[in-house]
């Protein structure tokens, strides 16, 4: 297995934080919040060639804004700290597409196509590759031509996916569901809900397996339709597509985690039992046992419905 790199070791410098105390360690605590924004900001302009420079900034001074969010502070703390804790948890090298297999059969959480706008199995798709949580997460939206919402994108309404039905990928018992931040009106502009209580919005974690869990975010306000302690099986229905806690238009985030907690869990790769795949306006290939990529458009092929009458595992 891949080892840990030692330029990896630069998020121990969330340490600085003892410099509220200590001035010389305080240098260190603003020197990794201010690595964290360049690398935030490159990573945007190059996951969005197409977007103006305003938007990008916008990105950005929302991204700074929520620093100073007195509810979103502890929250990026436990993040930063929970860097750490995964690197130790790792130290001997991250699982990946070569030495992982998901032991749950997974399938996506909708139905019908939507496109993987961001996250793969490598680092060049990835979600988020420094947030060792997040590695290999996945963004999904609904387009049309390309596009992911009608009129001008200035509503969330305007957005095909918001709404839309949320699936349990799996069979297994529900651990953790927040279900109280608003969905975020500043559509358009790649702007962040920066006041908003929790940056996950509302979510919902599902232990599958000893270490693999589900982590779905940003649904809408009050539709999740589950609740801690229940159980809930492949293909059920558990909440509304939305645009809660830091989200730039409406999506699905989706990815596994190899521990409950979210703020030290480890982003694992994921095998879906099966996808179908539509490839450059060729006919739609079903794969199995397949990893999904950035900008692929994809399905089950099935309903949920199909689902739950099959009780397809």
């Amino acid at each position: 297995m891949k080892k840990i790199r030692w330029t990896d070791l630069k998020h121990i410098g969330i340490f600085g934080m003892l410099g509220f105390f200590w001035k010389p360690e305080f240098k260190m605590f603003f020197l990794f919040y201010l690595l964290s924004f360049v690398e935030i900001y490159n990573n945007a302009k190059k996951s969005e060639p197409g977007v103006e420079s305003k938007k990008i900034n916008r990105y950005f001074e929302t991204l700074m804004l929520s620093m100073f969010n007195p509810l979103m502070f502890p929250l990026i703390i436990k993040q930063a700290f929970g860097q750490i804790i995964i690197l130790f948890r790792n130290v001997k090298g991250f699982p990946n597409q070569d030495n992982f297999n998901n032991k749950t059969e997974y399938i996506l959480p909708f139905n019908n196509y939507w496109k993987v706008v961001s996250g793969g199995s490598i680092k060049k798709n990835s979600h988020s590759w420094d947030i060792f949580t997040q590695r290999y997460a996945y963004d999904f939206v609904i387009t049309n031509n390309d596009i992911s919402y009608k009129n001008n994108g200035s509503n969330i309404e305007d957005y095909y996916c918001f709404g839309h039905e949320v699936l349990s990928p799996a069979n297994g018992e529900v651990i953790r569901v927040s279900n109280k931040i608003k969905d975020y009106q500043g559509v358009g502009d790649l702007s962040l809900d920066w006041r908003a209580r929790d940056f996950r919005g509302n979510f919902i974690i599902i232990k599958h397996d000893k270490r693999e869990y589900s982590f779905i975010a940003h649904f809408k306000l009050d539709s999740i339709k589950v609740k801690e302690g229940d159980h809930v099986i492949q293909g059920q229905i558990i909440g509304q597509c939305g645009n809660s806690g830091h989200s730039t238009e409406p999506h699905i985030h989706f990815h596994l985690q190899d521990s409950r907690n979210f703020w030290i869990a480890t982003g694992l790769p994921i095998k879906f039992k099966k996808v179908t795949v539509k490839e450059n306006g060729s006919e739609p290939v079903i794969r199995t046992h397949s990893f999904i990529e950035k900008n692929e458009i994809v399905s089950n092929g099935w309903k949920s419905a199909d689902v739950l009458n099959q009780r397809y595992l």
